[in-house]
């Protein structure tokens, strides 16, 4: 190791740590504040605004209010005046002086008619102040006569002006009441009921000045800058401050806050909104419906005074903040100048030791926390210079491990790109360390299985606690020899923060399997030699037995009877092994010799549990069949399908006690497109960690289920073959000492599946074979 350097000196630079400082001290002094500040305008600005929109809101209300109590108050003294006896009777003089003392005692109306039943005044009555003349009052008078006529309901006509005074008429007709109801909730009908004419007999109109009603709506307008003004159903303007201007009855149908209030989904609720006034400025505006008429009042105040005590509280926050900030700029300068001279020295220090020159040490006399921070960054330079050692020793070490490894391993970042590979991945696909460095790990050698390429994508792990698995795939390697190979893909756990384009990231495995496969092959070969070569004299003996035995002029007592028929049937046992390691070789080598056709599953299940039956009396189990016994097809060989079903039914047979059940179904699933083939039995059950193998070849359940067994653990793996070979799938669900259910799903039959079957055999054999398939209860 080095000694120490001595006399650093620091290096000129352009940054000014002082500057620096100064900003970070005003960022952390002043920004707390600035936010705290800002966030109180915001809060402050919003309550102003809603304080603005609730006080325009209840100004809205209370005029809406007043204008509805004034009109429903006419209606309703109206209708009782429609009411009177004198009205329904029809006497005249009576009426005039009751209609006479109406008038005198509301100083709002100045016309009072009657109408008779057939529309022509029977009683007139106006005041002497101000004289109405019929024909110029209101263009629409006939119209609404008809309407309270015809409807039977009291009715409101559009406002006039007379004389710059604004007017409306209210007629009623003279009818009773469908029900009885209080002064506050009179009606002349029920909602919805349609008087007929025979009902009314007249109607009652009056007409009535609305310049109180104006007077009181405008009241509040006289000191303040907001306005009110009320617009009928057609959105005309009826009553405005500006008498003039409410006289030319405007029409506002183009102005959009019109629009959007008159015409609004729920027109009795109070509404606030920013839009542009009927006189084009900007405004605050609100909208309050009048139940009794379809008439709304509408209050527009201009947003400059709306906002205007925001603005005022805006200005002094955002003086208040420019102040903060040049009180904070000068206390910045006295604290930096303090720790300015130590930092660069530090800073100097540490770029040395950045740089790798790990021997670098950092003198600052001080002893306060710039001395112990120089002092913590010595110190951890030699931890480092020591830890880098450390590592380099630790790569050496790997690098053996690795290489004494028999299986190829690839280390892979990020892109996939290889960062390092042991020798037996060198020596595997004969490249060396450099040429496949950086070079990505699906580049190094074209994947296959079977005809198709295999993609190793290792993004698709990236579940740290799974491996993608890659298996029997090949690839030809610079001999132009094939490989076989499985592929293992890991994702590699990543600390915190911890990647990089040089990180470790994935661990490919290639585990070369072609020397496997060639002792497998050897292996079934063998299998496939010695059963054949069994075969033939195990026939002999098995027919040599059957003569013997079926001889009628050979006489054998008993006992020697007994042991002829005990070897013939351990030759048909042995015949079904032999047959079945022929049937397993075949699946080895991918040779499944079937005969595919449109076949009645369910009338050839039905001939198997028939069949069985001889069996299932003789073990004391009663076999059934639960299902259809016809006319239910798929596409398949019917001697390999045949055989899973006799497999499975033999199975339970032997594996269930004397008086259990076993019972056969054949269903058609709900999508009619599978159907589904179960055998149930009440047997010993199999225990629930045995079952994930039970389909392997050779796997024989140890214990209760295993005693007295004579079978070879072949028949299961064999009807998985031919039911997976057919497109279906095989499980079993079971419950120890309870029983266990087989179950095999095929597809039913159709046109296209049977024509693809067909060309399947064609393609690997060019003619139709016959039923090949070779069974373990067959004879040869």
């Amino acid at each position: 190791m080095k000694k120490p350097t001595t006399g650093l000196r620091l290096p000129k630079s352009k940054l000014t740590i002082s500057r620096q400082a100064i900003i970070l001290f005003i960022l952390i002094s002043v920004t707390p504040v600035i936010a705290l500040n800002t966030y109180w305008l915001d809060s402050q600005q919003e309550v102003l605004r809603e304080q603005a929109e609730q006080r325009q809101l209840l100004r809205t209300e209370a005029a809406a209010d007043r204008a509805d109590n004034f009109m429903s108050q006419k209606v309703k003294a109206l209708i009782l005046h429609s009411q009177s006896t004198s009205i329904l009777r029809g006497d005249v003089d009576k009426a005039r002086v009751q209609l006479r003392n109406y008038i005198k005692q509301d100083q709002n109306i100045e016309k009072v008619e009657w109408l008779g039943d057939n529309g022509q005044t029977r009683l007139a009555l106006e005041t002497q102040d101000t004289p109405l003349t019929q024909d110029n009052s209101f263009d629409t008078q006939e119209a609404f006569r008809l309407v309270t006529f015809l409807g039977g309901k009291e009715y409101i006509s559009p406002v006039t002006y007379i004389n710059n005074d604004p007017y409306t008429q209210i007629a009623v007709p003279v009818v009773t009441f469908t029900t009885a109801q209080d002064f506050s909730h009179l009606s002349t009908s029920e909602e919805g009921v349609i008087r007929s004419p025979e009902d009314i007999n007249g109607a009652l109109m009056v007409t009535v000045n609305l310049h109180q009603l104006w007077t009181t709506v405008f009241q509040q307008e006289a000191d303040s800058p907001t306005t009110s003004y009320i617009v009928d159903s057609q959105k005309h303007l009826i009553g405005h401050p500006d008498q003039q201007f409410a006289n030319r009855r405007t029409d506002l149908a183009e102005q959009s806050i019109i629009n959007d209030f008159v015409d609004a989904s729920s027109p009795e609720e109070t509404q606030t909104t920013e839009a542009k006034g009927i006189n084009g400025e900007p405004v605050l505006a609100s909208h309050a419906a009048i139940p009794t008429t379809s008439w709304s009042v509408i209050t527009e105040e201009p947003l400059a005074n709306v906002s205007q005590s925001a603005d005022q509280v805006a200005t002094m926050v955002w003086m208040l903040n420019v102040a903060l900030v040049i009180i904070a700029i000068a206390l910045s300068y006295v604290f930096t100048r303090r720790i300015t001279k130590p930092v660069q020295k530090l800073v100097a220090g540490a770029n040395q030791i950045g740089q790798g020159n790990l021997d670098t040490r950092i003198h600052l006399e001080r002893n306060d926390e710039m001395g112990t921070l120089a002092e913590s960054i010595n110190n951890m330079s030699g931890r480092i210079e020591s830890l880098v050692e450390h590592i380099n020793t630790e790569r050496h070490q790997l690098d053996v491990v690795l290489n004494s490894i028999n299986e190829s391993v690839f280390a892979l970042d990020k892109n996939g790109s290889i960062l390092l590979a042991n020798d037996p991945a060198l020596q595997l696909f004969d490249v060396s360390s450099s040429q496949i460095i950086g070079t990505p790990f699906a580049d190094i050698a074209s994947f296959k299985r079977d005809l198709a390429d295999v993609d190793i994508d290792v993004h698709n792990t990236d579940d740290e606690n799974k491996t993608a698995e890659y298996k029997n795939v090949k690839f030809v390697d610079s001999e132009d020899k094939e490989r076989f190979v499985d592929v293992l893909v890991a994702r590699v756990p990543q600390t915190a923060g911890g990647e990089n384009e040089r990180t470790i990231q994935y661990l490919v495995t290639v585990i070369d399997q072609t020397h496997a496969r060639e002792l497998e092959a050897m292996k079934i070969d063998f299998v496939s030699m010695a059963a054949h070569e069994l075969r033939t004299p195990l026939t002999a003996i098995r027919g040599y037995m059957e003569l013997i035995l079926n001889d009628p002029n050979t006489e054998l007592s008993d006992q020697f009877r007994q042991y002829l028929l005990q070897g013939y049937e351990s030759t048909v046992q042995l015949s079904g092994l032999i047959n079945n390691l022929l049937n397993v070789s075949k699946i080895e080598r991918n040779a499944l010799q079937m005969s595919m056709e449109k076949l009645d599953i369910a009338k050839m299940i039905s001939s198997n549990v028939r069949n069985q039956q001889f069996a299932a009396e003789k073990s004391q189990v009663t076999l059934t069949y639960d299902g259809p016994d016809s006319e239910v097809y798929v596409v398949g060989d019917i001697t390999a399908l045949r055989e899973v079903v006799d497999n499975l039914i033999s199975n339970a047979l032997h594996y269930t006690s004397e008086g259990g059940q076993v019972t056969v179904e054949l269903e058609t699933e709900d999508d009619e497109d599978n159907v589904t083939v179960s055998v149930t039995d009440t047997g010993i059950g199999i225990p629930e960690d045995t079952v994930d193998n039970l389909f392997t070849k050779f796997y024989r359940v140890h214990g209760g289920l295993a005693t007295g067994s004579g079978g070879s653990g072949l028949g299961l793996y064999i009807s998985k073959s031919i039911v997976e070979s057919h497109g279906g799938t095989i499980w079993v669900e079971s419950t120890e000492n309870v029983g266990s259910t087989f179950s095999f799903r095929l597809p039913v039959y159709t046109e296209d599946r049977y024509k693809e079957a067909q060309g399947d055999e064609a393609g690997e054999n060019n003619v139709r074979r016959e039923h090949g398939w070779t069974t373990k209860n067959s004879s040869s």
